[in-house]
């Protein structure tokens, strides 16, 4: 009779945990796009400003 493992073959066991590396470059990408977007709306505001100013000034 052959003897059982004690995890019982589960595919879990031999996965191994996340790298270091892979979870700093999740964490930099979380915090990152939001200052994208907001850099991106500032832009956006800055230049419908100079266009209205161009309208005004006719």
């Amino acid at each position: 009779m052959r003897s059982r493992t004690t995890d019982g073959g589960s595919a879990s066991a031999t996965q191994s945990p996340k790298s270091p590396s892979l979870l700093v470059s999740q964490l930099i990408t979380l915090y990152r796009t939001p200052l994208i977007y907001l850099l991106l709306a500032k832009l956006r505001r800055r230049g419908q400003g100079a266009a209205c100013m161009k309208m005004t000034a006719r």
